[in-house]
Parts: C-alpha cells; structure tokens; sequence
C-alpha cells in the first residue's frame, strides 16, 4: 500500500513540474510573440511613409 501512495504522489509531482514547465514556456513565447509584433508594426509605420508601404526583396 506504501509503494501506491509514493508513486501516486510521484505521478502528481511529476505531473505538476510538466505543467509548470509548460506554462513558463507559453509565458515566454507570448512575450517574444508580442515583442516580434510592436517590431513589426513599427515597422509598417516607418515604411507607410511617402512611398507608402514597399513589398518585395529588394524593397528595403
């Protein structure tokens, strides 16, 4: 009975640190999410200019 009660509160401990760990991962890539868009909106603004906006290779 001892042995079912350690795996048991091992199975949850283990299963806790993987969500943990999914969730500090998820934070991450939403603020790099989030930095990559300010970037490309800033973006969009600078190259709206007079030209208006350029696509393309060669349009930097």
């Amino acid at each position: 009975m001892t042995y079912y009660l350690a795996a048991y509160l091992v199975f949850w401990a283990v299963l806790f640190g993987y969500l943990l760990g999914l969730s500090r991962n998820q934070e991450r890539l939403n603020r790099r999410a989030e930095e990559l868009v300010s970037r490309l909106v800033a973006r969009g603004r600078e190259a709206s200019g007079p030209g208006g906006l350029k696509h393309g290779r060669g349009a930097q």
